[in-house]
Order: structure tokens, then C-alpha cells, then sequence
């Protein structure tokens, strides 16, 4: 799978060619560390006596970089230096300059990993990476992507889950690999040999805050106002912040107000999803579209205006955060029951 991802990341990407220098980027911290494992595995079965160094921005200067790349290894027959946040636009042109040179031209017996790298006035460098080695820029899965990712996953430590449960797991922790891969080492310890159930997930997985706030939604469009206030009650007891439910509500009925434009217009919903980037997030847009309907456009369009209102006085106010949320609440149930 991460090697598939790679291949998708850089169609020239070799597991049989460790490449003078590497840069990986990308949004998921628990992916870059999965494709940085997968180039160092290749590294070891080419290079079997091979030194490694790691460094971040704190820990890392020029001087130090062209002395370890230029320095021949002992007791080994390799290097790979591995450099994550590196701040490189506050180099100066000089030392750009020397770091343009280097890579340009590195020593057999070495090899430069950049992890995300700051990436403003740099064009030069990034060219010379690309025409010397691999530029990785690890875009998110889907949710198709990542449902494989974890049925591969825990069949690969010895336990099993359908593709239907997967996709729930998936949904709960709102397609973030990171937060999937602790919850997969939980229910594989929980589990053990059986196979992973639906009640397992919901037993086990707190779902994302994210997907709470789109159950709080889904019960204001189906004016269950008793499992809505029990529901922001939950979020308020368990330390949620009221400014970031808002927040989140917000973008959500933002949503809810394109899909009814876009159904007056009566465009598609791949138009929406080509209009407003919703590339992996269309599980958003759908449950907009099928939601959409319970709403007027004069009803969103005020519900919209509340939010900005609110949104503010969370800001600004020295009232109670949590009360100023609950009136937000029953303010939006009072427009819809105006209907």
C-alpha cells in the first residue's frame, strides 16, 4: 500500500534505486513517517552498513551539513541524512547558494531525506531535487483509499474487519490516518482473534469531533431538539470548546447552503466538488445534498447570518462561552420551527 502510494506520489519512485536526495510533504504526519520507513527499508536492503542522522531546524546548519556529506563514513559504507522543518528561507543567498551546490552534487556514499522544508524562494532547490531524486508530496487519501488502507493493515497484524466496518472506522475518525492508526492498535489488542465489529468501533472509537458536530446537524434538520441539546450538552461536558463546535457547525452549514444553491441551480454534485475543492472530503457534500431539502434558502441564509453573529460575541463577549452556544442552538430551532 505505501508503496503504491509512492508510485502515485512520484511515478519514477524506484524500490530498487536509493536516489542521491529525497523531499517528502504532505498533510499527515503518520503517512510522511510511513513513506520516510519505506525509502530508510530501502536504504538498508541496498546499504546493510549505513549510518543515519537526524536533525530538525534547531539542530542544523550548513557548516555542520557540508561536513557530514563531505566527510567519508567510519565503520560504514554509507550515510543518509535525514533533515525534517528545516527554515530555509532564512538562510541567506550565500549559504542557499552552497546547499544548491551540494545537492547538486552529493557524494556516492551519501544521501539527503528533507521533510517538510519551508518552501518560499526556493524554486531552484526543489528543481535540482527533482532532477536529482524523488519529490513526495503525499496528497490525503480518500476514503476508498484509506478503508483499504485499513482492512490491509489488520490483516497485516493478524486480525480482520469487512470492508463495511472498516469504512466505518474510517468515517469515525473522519478520514485522519492518524488518529486510524492508534484506534487500529486499540482494536487489534482489543479483538484479538475475532473478527472487528461494528459494536466494537463504537465501543472503542470516540468518533472525531467533527463527525459529533455532523450528528449535532443531522438532528437540527430533523428538529430533534431533545437529542440535539443532549448531544452539545455531551460536547460541552466533555471540555469541547464552544468557539471550535461553532467553528465546525458553521463550515457545515456553510455546506448545506451551497448543495441548496447548487439544487436551485440545479447543478451536480460533482460540480460542487470540482467548484469548492471538496477532493476528499465529498462525504461532507454528500450528507449536504441528502440534508439540503429540510431547509429553506431563506432559513440557511439566516441560520448563516446567526453563526457570524455568535461566532463574534464568542470572540468578544465576556459572557459564559458555553451559554452563548445553547441560545445559539435554540435561536436556530426557533427559524426552523418558523417555517
Amino acid at each position: 500500500m505505501i508503496t503504491k502510494i509512492l508510485k502515485n506520489a512520484d511515478k519514477n519512485f524506484d524500490i530498487n534505486i536509493i536516489k542521491p536526495v529525497y523531499y517528502i510533504s504532505g498533510e499527515s504526519s503518520w503517512l510522511k513517517k510511513q513513506c520516510l520507513d519505506q525509502i530508510i527499508k530501502i536504504i538498508n536492503n541496498k546499504k546493510p552498513s549505513c549510518q543515519f542522522f537526524e536533525f530538525d531546524n534547531k539542530n542544523i546548519s550548513i557548516n555542520n551539513l557540508l561536513e557530514i556529506c563531505e566527510s567519508i563514513p567510519l565503520g560504514a559504507d554509507f550515510k543518509c541524512i535525514i533533515i525534517k522543518d528545516w527554515e530555509l528561507d532564512k538562510l541567506s543567498d550565500k549559504e542557499m547558494l552552497i546547499l544548491n551546490n551540494l545537492v547538486s552534487d552529493l557524494a556516492e556514499f551519501c544521501c539527503l531525506i528533507f521533510i517538510n522544508i519551508t518552501k518560499t524562494k526556493i524554486k531552484k532547490f526543489l528543481d535540482i531535487i527533482k532532477k536529482n531524486g524523488s519529490i513526495i508530496e503525499l496528497k490525503k487519501l480518500n476514503p476508498i483509499e484509506t478503508t483499504e488502507y485499513v482492512v490491509l493493515k489488520i490483516k497485516s497484524k493478524g486480525g480482520y474487519i469487512s470492508n463495511k466496518n472498516a469504512r466505518q472506522l474510517v468515517e469515525y475518525c473522519n478520514n485522519n490516518l492518524d488518529k486510524i492508526s492508534q484506534e487500529i492498535n486499540k482494536l487489534i489488542s482489543f479483538c484479538k482473534d475475532k473478527e472487528i465489529s461494528l459494536d466494537d468501533i463504537k465501543a472503542l472509537v470516540i468518533p472525531d469531533l467533527e463527525i459529533r458536530v455532523f450528528d449535532l446537524i443531522k438532528y437540527i434538520s430533523l428538529r430533534d431538539k431533545t437529542r440535539a441539546l443532549s448531544l452539545l450538552k455531551n460536547l460541552l461536558d466533555n471540555r469541547e470548546e464552544p468557539i471550535v463546535i461553532l467553528s465546525i457547525m458553521s463550515i457545515n452549514f456553510l455546506d448545506l447552503y451551497r448543495a441548496k444553491v447548487a439544487k436551485i441551480s440545479q447543478k451536480s454534485l460533482e460540480s460542487l466538488v470540482e467548484l469548492f475543492d471538496y477532493k476528499g472530503k465529498e462525504f461532507r457534500i454528500n450528507k449536504a445534498f441528502s440534508q439540503s431539502d429540510n431547509y429553506s434558502f431563506e432559513q440557511l441564509k439566516n441560520i448563516i447570518n446567526l453563526l457570524i453573529e455568535s461566532d463574534y460575541k464568542l470572540k468578544s463577549s465576556q459572557v459564559d462561552k458555553k451559554i452563548i452556544l445553547e441560545t445559539t442552538i435554540l435561536k436556530l430551532f426557533s427559524y426552523l420551527e418558523a417555517r
